[in-house]
């Protein structure tokens, strides 16, 4: 809102250029001019969880409303013609405007200004066999991101000539947004990770363009350079240690995290295709990148007395990345299409950072520990496709792609406590990843009312470590590969029985396995994950009579995913004990529309979602999983009660029912609201 008052003189001049337009007497002109405003409001009543409702519907309650919608179009002479576009919400934070001034033959001017409020909800994670009360884990805070977008472009189309186009572009988010990394809260011996916590961001970024575009007889030539400078600075409270029997409660240990970043970064892509005859296209590409930046972090831990923290003097950034790219489309035949692609990308990453690492001792007297640590990463990486389409058969198309991948990775990594010392932590590994993703698939009509598609798909997955040098027994060295298998196979098959009805039904299903390997006598091999997913679907589409239509779609979604388990680490401590996940998701969606007579129309919609994957696990952890159902209503009455002036009357119902979280998170929210349309 604070930027409303440049947006409000931009909608007034766009307004008023348009109406003045109408108003000249100019009849050449005059039916090219057009204005199209809707204005309205809308009142909402929320009982429950308040913010939850902010977060999900991107909407504040009470009463908002403003200019929903004006549209302009102009011509201001024979060449040249003024476009607009613009919203204005009251209340809820929401202002765009788009203008853009054309002439084909010159070129054109355009400016956008979007800005917008992004709603988190500040509630924790619930336990409950903590005692009544404990779910007062609440921020009380109105948690939000502003997000600004502003962008310029002029461009230059004159005929014979290069297309030229510069523009300007700044992107801003600026407020305070909730996590997932939650804090510890804790009764007698029984301490969960469920206070809330937040993160202020500030991150801006500023993008200079210039393309150019042009072609050469039947070759098309094009270059895009941007400059990008980027800042990011963030703070957050990491760690809450709480008591439940404290009351006010009082952390007893805090973690203050502040982070920072900001880049310089060059992109230039070069590209150039052309359609050489009606049966070969082909098409060539060069990217060339590179980045330079720098951030800064530090961290304080701030209990009774005087903690440890950490913060870095310096760390330096750098990547330069190139990609080249060459692709062909070739139609031999009318019956047959072969396409087939190359890319190789190589990119070199280097890193440094200087720290300071200060510990408290006896006395409270503070040590200080200087900390180095350097990364170099190198990335050479090359995947191709080649595949097929095949339409000969009567009424069928079949279709079949392979893509492979190779990438080669060499990685170093290395830390010491004090400069020059000796290493803490020292990695150098090589990693070589093949992928291969096989698809085949077909779709036909055998009969005039019905469609049939299926499609196969594998993938394959092999990254293998070669471990040179690496930490005793830590965390990667001791793996040498991993596998992942993953079969997927859909098929849609869509019935018109009649004119009226229209019947689609739908499966997926995909499978994935993980393999892991590690380095033991004999090597030790066992799979470590499974993921299977399977989608059940069905849509239907009915108009009994010509001015009533429904729709509906139902969809379940089943979904188990399960890891390895450690026996030995399970037998000490049962909290680990990871159960298969099993997740369930049901899905209703329906809409129906009649019309009540020449200026009067209804419309309703219906969505339904539940969710029962909770497993109460609190005898010995966390409980996880989501057990939870939302209901959605809205209903919409249109009157157009002259031919330049319509109404609207809306009513909307949600619902949202959260019973593992103890219905702490329940929410039911009613909206009324009303618009006018009115045209020029």
């Amino acid at each position: 809102m604070k930027h409303f008052h440049i947006l409000l003189a931009i909608v007034a001049v766009s307004a008023g250029t348009g109406l003045q337009a109408r108003a000249e007497d100019k009849p050449k002109d005059a039916g090219d001019d057009q204005i199209t405003l809707t204005s309205g409001f809308n009142f909402v009543t929320v009982k429950g969880d308040t913010d939850r409702y902010r977060e999900d519907k991107w909407q504040r309650e009470g009463w908002t409303g403003g200019i929903e919608d004006l549209r302009l179009h102009r011509a201001l002479n024979k060449d040249w013609t003024l476009d607009a576009n613009a919203r204005a919400i009251f209340g809820n934070d929401d202002y765009k405007v788009q203008l853009q001034v054309v002439n084909p033959n010159v070129g054109f001017v355009r400016v956008g200004f979007k800005e917008f409020k992004k709603y988190y909800d500040d509630d924790g994670g619930v336990y409950l066999p903590f005692p009544a009360g404990a779910r007062e884990f609440e921020l009380n805070k109105d948690l939000g991101i502003d997000v600004i977008d502003l962008t310029v472009d002029f461009g230059l189309t004159l005929p014979n000539l290069p297309k030229i186009i510069v523009g300007y572009e700044h992107e801003s988010r600026d407020g305070t947004k909730s996590m997932i990394e939650w804090g510890s809260v804790s009764q007698a011996a029984t301490t969960r990770k469920i206070f809330p916590a937040t993160k202020d961001v500030d991150e801006k970024v500023d993008i200079f363009k210039l393309s150019l575009d042009h072609d050469i007889k039947n070759v098309h030539v094009g270059d895009e350079f941007n400059f990008e400078h980027y800042r990011n600075e963030t703070g957050r409270i990491d760690d809450s240690s709480m008591n439940v029997t404290n009351s006010p409660l009082v952390p007893s240990k805090l973690l203050f995290v502040t982070e920072s970043f900001d880049h310089d970064a060059f992109y230039n892509a070069f590209h150039m295709d052309s359609q050489l005859n009606e049966y070969v296209y082909w098409s060539l590409g060069y990217m060339f990148n590179s980045l330079d930046g720098g951030a800064g972090f530090a961290l304080t831990a701030a209990p009774l007395t005087p903690g440890d923290s950490l913060r870095n003097s310096q760390v330096d950034l750098s990547q330069d990345s190139h990609v080249i790219n060459a692709n062909a489309f070739l139609t031999p035949w009318k019956t047959l299409s072969l396409y087939a692609g190359l890319q190789y990308e190589m990119t070199d990453t280097r890193a440094l950072m200087l720290g300071d690492l200060a510990t408290n001792g006896v006395g409270n007297v503070v040590g200080h520990n200087l900390t180095t640590a350097t990364t170099f990463n190198d990335t050479d990486k090359i995947e191709g496709n080649i595949g097929a389409r095949f339409t000969a058969i009567p009424f069928t198309t079949i279709y079949v792609e392979d893509k492979v991948q190779r990438e080669q990775i060499d990685l170093t990594d290395d830390q010491a406590v004090q400069l020059g010392g000796s290493s803490v932590f020292d990695l150098n590994q090589d990693a070589r990843v093949a992928r291969n993703c096989f698809t085949v698939g077909l779709s036909c009509s055998p009969v005039k009312r019905a469609t049939f598609s299926a499609q196969y798909r594998r993938s394959d997955t092999v990254n293998e470590y070669n471990n040179l040098r690496v930490p005793a027994g830590a965390y990667p060295g001791y793996i040498t590969s991993q596998k992942l298998f993953s079969d997927e196979v859909a098929t849609k098959l869509t019935i018109r029985p009649c004119s009226r009805l229209t019947l689609a039904f739908k499966y997926q299903l995909v499978a994935t396995d993980i393999k892991t390997t590690f380095d033991s006598t004999p090597p030790n091999s066992t799979f470590t994950g499974n993921y299977d997913l399977s989608i059940y679907s069905v849509s239907a589409t009915v108009t009994p009579i010509n001015r009533l239509y429904l729709t509906g779609l139902f969809s379940f979604q089943d979904t188990r995913t399960s890891t390895y388990r450690n026996p030995a680490s399970v037998a000490n401590d049962p909290s680990l004990i990871v159960q298969p996940y099993i997740g369930n998701v049901y899905t209703i969606l329906t809409t129906a529309g009649l019309v009540l007579d020449n200026k009067t129309d209804l419309t309703a919609t219906y969505s339904y979602t539940r969710t029962d994957d909770f497993r109460d696990n609190s005898a010995v952890g966390m409980p996880y999983g989501i057990a939870e159902q939302q209901h959605s209503v809205q209903v919409a009455l249109n009157r157009r009660i002259r031919e330049n002036v319509s109404t609207q009357l809306r009513y909307a119902y949600y619902e949202f029912n959260s019973p593992s979280s103890g219905g702490f998170d329940n929410v039911r929210a009613h909206m009324f609201g009303a618009s006018c349309t009115l045209r020029f």
